[in-house]
C-alpha cells in the first residue's frame, strides 16, 4: 500500500482522492475486523474486544442523545460496526468536508453505522476566513481575514461563546457584499442565517456550525451520527481508556517519544513540536497525553502523573501546580468523579486517534494531514496495545473558486523574465522599431569583436573590454525596450502569484454555491 507521505491532493478542480480504490475497502474492513477480534491485549485488565462492545455500545448512545437532544431522530441498528471520521467544528474548506459526504456513502455500501466526532475539544485557532478580493486590475487582487468574531484563540471550541454579536450577525451580510459581483452565490450566506438562529437559541458557535452543517447534508441524503468529543469524554469506557494510559504512563511516554522522535529522523523534521511535542518524564512526574480544564476555566493545561505507594496523582506543570488524588482504590470511580467537580479531561491529538481507530470503530477516514501523522499512532498502537494497527482510508477533494479569470502559467512568467534578460545580455538580437545609423554601426562592431580571434592573455583582456563597452552602448539605446519587458515580467509574476492564492483549494465551503458543492460530492451521493 502507497505510504501516506506520498499521498497528494488532487490538483485538478473537483478532482476527489480516496485511498485505498474503493474496490480494496470490502478487504480492508474485513481485515481490519479480523485484526481487532484476534486481538489479545487487557486495557485495565480487561479484554480489548469487550471495552470495543462498551465503547461502542456508549458511543451509538450518546450520540443519538445528543442528536435527540437538537431535535433529531436518527435511527441506528446497534449491532452494526462503526465507521468514523472527524474534524475541529470549524469552517473548513470542501476537501475536508467530502468525508463526511465519503463515511455515509461507504458505511451504507458496507454495512456500516456512520459517526462523526465533532473535535469540538480542539482549540479556537481562528475567528476569520480568507476571502478573495477581486480587482480590475488582477495583479492587485488580494486576500483578505474576513471576521466573524473577536479573538477567541486558547479556548477549547466546547467553551467558545460569542464575543462580538454585531460582527458575528452581520458576517453573512458581509459576505453577501463582497461576493456582489460573483456569478455564482457563496452557500455561505443562507449557511449562516442557520448558524445566527442556532446561536440566538442558545447554541454555542461549534455546535451551531455543526447544526447548519448537518442541515445542509440532510438536504443531499447524507445522515450520519454525530458526536462532540466533550461528550464522548463523559463515557465509562473512555475513562477506562484514560485511567489505562495514568497506570501505565512512562512507558506510554517512553514508547510515543521513540515514535516520534524516529518520526522526525525519518522525515528530516527539526522542529520539537512536529508531529507532535515530546512528553514531559521528570522528577517522578510523567506527563500523558491529555489536557486538563479546571473548574471555572477555559484554558488547558498539560496533564502529569505520578505513582507513590500506590496512590495515584494527577497534576498540572510547575511547583504551584494543582495536584488531584485518585487514591488507592476505586481509582476508576474517582477518575470519574473529576468531572462531576468541574475538572474536564480532555484527549490530545494522538489519544483522540488511538481511541477512535481501536476502540469504538472498524474502519476510519482520515484526511491527508492526519493519515501522514498516523504513522505515530500506528506505532503506538503496534507497541504500546501490542495490536496490528487496523488500516484507515484516505479521502481528501479539491475545490477551487476560479475567480482569477485567464490564468497565467509558471512558464509564460519564466518566458517573460528569458526576454527581459536576454535584452540586456544581448541586446542585439532585440533591435528598437527603427534601427538608427549608431545601431547599426554598435551591432556590426559587436559582431566583428565575438568573431574576432585572440591568441594572447593581453588580446584577450582588450576584446573583453571592448565588448563590455559595447554592451553598455547598446543598452543605451535599447533601454526603454527593457523597462517595459522588465515591468511586463514584473506584472506576470505578480499576477500569477495572486492567482496562486486565488486558485487556492483552501478557501471556505462558505465561499462555494451549493450547486459546486453538490457537483463535488455527486460520487458519494
Amino acid at each position: 500500500m502507497i505510504s501516506p507521505h506520498e499521498l497528494r491532493a488532487p490538483f485538478e478542480d473537483g478532482g476527489i482522492l480516496c485511498h485505498p480504490a474503493p474496490p480494496l475497502l470490502a478487504e480492508l474492513i474485513s481485515e481490519n475486523r479480523k485484526r481487532l477480534s484476534n486481538a489479545t491485549p487487557l486495557i485495565l485488565g480487561k479484554s480489548l474486544q469487550d471495552i470495543r462492545t462498551l465503547a461502542r455500545r456508549e458511543t451509538i448512545s450518546t450520540a443519538v442523545e445528543f442528536l435527540k437532544s437538537n431535535d433529531e431522530e436518527v435511527k441506528v441498528d446497534p449491532a452494526l460496526p462503526l465507521m468514523v471520521s472527524g474534524h475541529q467544528p470549524e469552517l473548513f474548506h470542501p476537501g475536508v468536508w467530502i468525508k463526511n459526504f465519503a463515511l455515509n456513502f461507504l458505511s451504507k455500501k458496507h454495512t456500516l453505522t456512520p459517526l462523526n466526532l465533532i473535535i469540538d475539544n480542539d482549540m479556537v485557532k481562528q475567528t476569520s476566513i480568507p476571502f478573495p478580493v477581486i480587482s480590475d486590475v488582477p495583479e492587485s487582487s488580494k486576500v483578505i481575514a474576513c471576521d466573524f468574531d473577536q479573538n477567541n484563540f486558547g479556548m477549547p471550541h466546547e467553551d467558545w461563546m460569542v464575543k462580538n454579536h454585531e460582527m458575528f450577525d452581520g458576517f453573512g451580510q458581509r459576505l453577501a457584499a463582497l461576493s456582489s459581483a460573483w456569478k455564482e452565490t457563496p452557500m455561505g450566506i443562507e449557511y449562516w442565517r442557520d448558524v445566527s438562529m442556532a446561536v440566538a437559541k442558545g447554541i454555542k458557535p461549534a455546535l451551531a456550525f455543526a447544526w447548519a452543517r448537518r442541515k445542509y447534508e440532510r438536504m443531499l441524503g447524507c445522515v450520519n451520527l454525530e458526536l462532540p468529543v466533550s461528550l464522548l469524554c463523559g463515557t465509562q469506557s473512555f475513562s477506562i481508556f484514560v485511567l489505562d494510559i495514568i497506570r501505565r504512563a512512562e512507558a506510554f511516554a517512553n514508547l510515543f517519544n521513540q515514535s516520534v522522535a524516529s518520526y522526525r529522523n525519518k522525515h528530516g523534521l527539526k522542529s520539537k513540536n512536529h508531529p507532535f511535542p515530546d512528553l514531559g518524564v521528570a522528577k517522578g512526574w510523567v506527563e500523558i497525553p491529555f489536557w486538563l480544564l479546571l473548574p471555572g476555566e477555559n484554558r488547558r493545561q498539560r496533564l502529569g502523573v505520578k505513582e507513590v505507594y500506590g496512590e495515584v496523582i494527577l497534576g498540572t506543570p510547575g511547583p504551584q501546580g494543582l495536584r488531584l488524588s485518585l487514591g488507592v482504590d476505586d481509582q476508576l470511580g474517582a477518575l470519574r468523579k473529576l468531572e462531576s467537580q468541574g475538572y474536564r479531561i480532555r484527549p490530545r491529538a494522538i489519544s483522540t486517534t488511538i481511541f477512535a481507530r481501536l476502540l469504538i470503530s472498524d474502519a476510519f477516514i482520515h484526511g491527508i494531514g492526519g493519515a501522514k501523522y498516523d504513522e505515530v499512532t500506528d506505532r503506538m498502537i503496534q507497541d504500546f496495545y501490542q495490536v496490528t494497527p487496523p488500516e484507515f482510508l484516505v479521502v481528501s477533494a479539491t475545490a477551487r473558486l476560479n475567480l482569477a479569470g485567464d490564468l497565467e502559467t509558471e512558464s509564460s512568467v519564466q518566458a517573460a523574465n528569458h526576454i527581459a534578460r536576454d535584452i540586456w545580455w544581448n541586446p542585439q538580437r532585440h533591435p528598437p522599431c527603427k534601427p538608427t545609423d549608431e545601431w547599426n554601426a554598435l551591432v556590426y562592431e559587436r559582431q566583428k569583436l565575438q568573431d574576432l580571434s585572440c591568441d594572447t592573455r593581453a588580446g584577450r583582456k582588450e576584446r573583453y573590454k571592448k565588448l563590455r563597452n559595447n554592451l553598455d552602448q547598446l543598452r543605451v539605446l535599447i533601454k526603454a525596450n527593457h523597462d517595459r519587458e522588465l515591468e511586463r515580467a514584473r506584472k506576470l509574476a505578480d499576477r500569477f502569484n495572486v492567482q496562486q492564492q486565488l486558485q487556492s483549494r483552501d478557501f471556505s465551503f462558505l465561499l462555494h454555491s451549493g450547486k459546486k458543492l453538490r457537483n463535488l460530492f455527486t460520487p458519494y451521493l
